[in-house]
């Protein structure tokens, strides 16, 4: 069943995550897993959180290898991890980071106790919506092309700049600190392969069905309309979807809004424990 609601803005709380079984949570494009710190610092398990970088970021290095890029092959170490820890994980997710999350959950289902997702950005759902979601889709798809243009250029702090504007708004990137910048110059590169990932991952949108945990996807009302549209046809195939819409809050929601999303997250995790 589906669920609407709407909750208020940001506010400072303390917050306990409480979980029998492992959390892994997964990073959007441009950040790594100290984006969620918070809710390693706020478990209280008894299982783990687990906070694994992806690739492109100094941890892991860039990609290696020819080819086009895939959300399968991002997954590969992830799904190593998830084996590793011998019980189905609570995968959590933002932007790339929850495109990334229900792949596994839908290729490895065995692995996954449940999900909860900010903004998931799995733009290849687009492709088989109505005409404006197909104009979303060719939006995202040229962005990523300019993005490219400006890599192959050797101007990568153009590229950064796009990345930040669109995602962040107008003057994001010219806000933020000169350290962030660096560090987003040097992973641009892999923007237009994540981008390239989201856009040709070859599922429709009634594959996601095959879903069966439970799902919890969290909006911000003030977003962006393609990660909107895509989050509209997720809470239409998804089986067992819960949406939640964060008043005041963008696409970047899980920082800006972090106490809230936190809470959000534990809620899920205390709902999906106690079925």
């Amino acid at each position: 069943m589906n669920m609407i609601a709407s909750l208020g803005t940001d506010q400072d709380v303390g917050l306990t995550l409480s979980h029998r079984q492992p959390v892994m949570a997964l990073h959007c494009s441009s950040a790594t897993g100290r984006q969620w710190v918070h809710l390693a610092e706020a478990s209280a398990g008894p299982a783990p959180l687990v906070m694994p970088d992806l690739l492109g970021t100094p941890s892991r290095g860039p990609r290696q290898g020819d080819g086009a890029f895939s959300l399968a092959e991002e997954a590969e170490p992830i799904v190593r991890s998830l084996t590793r820890l011998a019980r189905p994980v609570h995968l959590v997710g933002h932007s790339y980071g929850g495109a990334l999350a229900l792949h596994v959950a839908r290729r490895h289902p065995g692995l996954v106790a449940s999900v909860c997702v900010y903004e998931p950005t799995a733009f290849h759902l687009l492709h088989h919506g109505t005409p404006v979601d197909r104009r979303l889709a060719a939006d995202i798809a040229a962005l990523s092309d300019i993005l490219r243009l400006a890599i192959d250029a050797e101007v990568p702090g153009y590229a950064a700049w796009l990345f930040t504007d669109f995602w962040g708004g107008n003057g994001a990137w010219a806000a933020m600190p000169d350290l962030q910048k660096d560090r987003l110059v040097a992973w641009i590169a892999k923007a237009p392969l994540d981008f390239h990932a989201l856009l040709s991952e070859p599922c429709a949108p009634g594959d996601l069905a095959t879903i069966s945990v439970p799902v919890t996807l969290i909006a911000g009302d003030a977003s962006h309309p393609h990660a909107l549209a895509v989050l509209r046809m997720l809470t239409g195939v998804l089986p067992r979807a819960r949406r939640v819409d964060l008043a005041g809050a963008g696409h970047l929601g899980p920082i800006t809004h972090k106490a809230r999303v936190a809470e959000l997250i534990a809620d899920h995790l205390a709902r999906a424990e106690a079925r």
